[in-house]
């Protein structure tokens, strides 16, 4: 299976949004605050039949 690997940058304060099963690793930190993780399941809500 192939694989590629990117590297994905952001400004101070941005979100990004992956699926829970992306593999993923840290990058050094160099800022002075620490970086935050929040993992939560987002599920669609089916509208109830009229």
């Amino acid at each position: 299976m192939p694989v590629e690997v990117l590297e994905l940058t952001g400004a101070p304060g941005d979100v990004v949004l992956i699926h829970l099963h992306v593999f993923h690793a840290r990058s050094p930190d160099t800022g002075s605050a620490p970086r935050l993780m929040l993992a939560r399941e987002i599920r669609g809500v089916t509208p109830p039949h009229p």
